[in-house]
């Protein structure tokens, strides 16, 4: 009815209503009423795409409120199924915030997962449900699958790293291995001491990968994700590089750590075919090393690159380098080898 008065009126009036328009003073009224008009046709599909594309920018300098590139790369290509994220902490309380914006992040980033948040002190009944000891308890509560197939995993005061964890275990059937040479005076994978990987095995494990050792004389099997080969002190058999060299022919990924003695192997044939040079010696920094050692030095940025973009988006402030070996791209790159 009002739009039906308002074109009534128009025709009624439109003599006059078109000398105003022509009139000096109705030229510059449109310019404002044009302006007026686009303003509002910008900000409203602005509104409209906010509702439909959640867009969340982190203006921390660490990046506190970002999440890792493999926790992205995790969200993207391995959570398959629907994951719903039950939370409860109290309301105010600073961990909190923390916990929230970070579960937000996961949701952001994956349409299979639901965050809710709960006040253990408020919603008892909630709480009761999902057994809540008590209305202080802080704990997030990962879901996935119906009845007999459902799985639960429960982080008590975690981070990132714990919830990527459980995410992984709720929607995962199976670990993915990765194996460990062995037999050539590698440091150990597992071993607890200075020379040991053991932190390493158990952040692996974490992220549900099964760690396993393996013997270069056997066949490297076709559920290998990663073999590393740690600091080995001898050389391999000639067997072993013609196994380990159909294994790389195959897409396989290696992950290679040598020392800088001089009867440590350099792998340099094989290298080279990759268009690697390994050079003798380690990188020193002398004058700027914060811990007194010049071979022990220390970085607080990358510049962007394809190799160090995955260590920038970690937000990690720092990365320490103790003995580092010396390589560069062959002047002569082989045939298919980017």
């Amino acid at each position: 009815v009002g739009t039906a008065l308002l074109l009534g009126l128009i025709v009624i009036r439109f003599r006059r209503i078109l000398e105003f328009l022509i009139s000096r003073r109705g030229q510059m009224g449109s310019s404002s009423i044009v302006t007026t008009l686009i303003f509002l046709g910008v900000l409203g599909l602005l509104t409209y795409l906010s509702d439909r594309h959640n867009i969340r920018i982190d203006w921390t300098q660490t990046g506190r409120h970002s999440l890792s590139q493999e926790t992205i790369q995790i969200l993207k290509n391995r959570i398959d199924r629907d994951v719903t994220v039950t939370a409860f902490y109290r309301q105010g309380s600073q961990e909190r915030e923390r916990v929230l914006h970070l579960l937000e992040t996961y949701e952001d980033h994956s349409h299979k997962v639901s965050v809710q948040f709960y006040d253990p002190s408020m919603d008892k009944v909630k709480a009761l449900q999902y057994n809540v000891p008590n209305i202080n308890s802080a704990v997030v509560i990962f879901e996935s699958g119906e009845d007999e197939e459902k799985r639960k995993e429960e982080v008590f005061l975690g981070d990132e790293q714990d919830f990527t964890s459980a995410l992984l275990k709720v929607v995962d059937t199976k670990p993915k291995p990765i194996y460990f040479v062995q037999g050539h005076q590698e440091h150990v994978y597992d071993g607890p001491d200075v020379e040991g990987y053991g932190l390493m095995k158990q952040l692996l494990e974490k992220r549900l990968y099964e760690v396993k050792e393996l013997q270069l004389l056997q066949n490297i099997p076709k559920d290998c994700v990663v073999l590393a080969i740690l600091g080995p002190r001898q050389a391999l058999l000639k067997e072993e590089m013609e196994t380990l060299k159909d294994y790389l022919g195959r897409g396989g990924k290696l992950l290679l750590m040598l020392g800088f003695t001089e009867k440590a192997p350099t792998f340099s044939g094989l290298l080279r075919e990759f268009g690697l040079v390994i050079k003798d010696g380690f990188i020193v920094e002398p004058t700027n090393n914060i811990f007194g050692q010049a071979m022990d030095i220390v970085t607080f940025e990358f510049q962007p690159h394809a190799i160090t973009d995955p260590f920038r988006k970690t937000g990690a402030p720092s990365a320490r380098f103790w003995s580092a070996r010396p390589m560069k791209r062959a002047d002569v790159i082989p045939e298919g080898i980017q």
